[in-house]
């Protein structure tokens, strides 16, 4: 998958705009990189293997997006259009992972029904969250 990725977006890019000339392929695996894990501090700007600084991280970052924004997104990406489709679609998924509402969590857990049963028996119990 990842040959696949470097394949459809280096057609895309410059080779050597800056003096460091780094290679196409490093471009896209340093961003796909901070793309997985959402960090550039503490996975690349002191990664010996990569030997990239943040400037260069940063440029690649942007080199990227700019081009799977443009080129890629339009081809990848579907947004539904009509009401009817996208009730379809929330159906699914619902189906499929019953629910991604905190309350609907809350519903279906043990701890709601100890916490209940504690109360009715007088017991004041608080849960607290962040």
């Amino acid at each position: 998958m990842t040959v696949e990725i470097i394949n459809m977006i280096s057609s895309f890019m410059e080779q050597g705009v800056y003096n460091t000339k780094i290679s196409r392929e490093l471009k896209i695996l340093a961003a796909l990189r901070v793309f997985a894990t959402g960090s550039t501090q503490t996975n690349l700007g002191d990664n010996f293997v990569l030997r990239l600084n943040q400037a260069m991280i940063s440029r690649s970052i942007k080199e990227e997006t700019d081009i799977m924004t443009k080129h890629l997104a339009p081809r990848h990406i579907r947004f539904s259009n009509t009401a009817n489709e996208i009730n379809r679609i929330k159906e699914g998924f619902f189906l499929k992972h019953r629910s991604i509402h905190d309350s609907a969590i809350w519903a279906a857990s043990i701890i709601r029904t100890n916490i209940e049963r504690k109360f009715r028996e007088g017991n004041n119990i608080w849960l607290m969250g962040t």
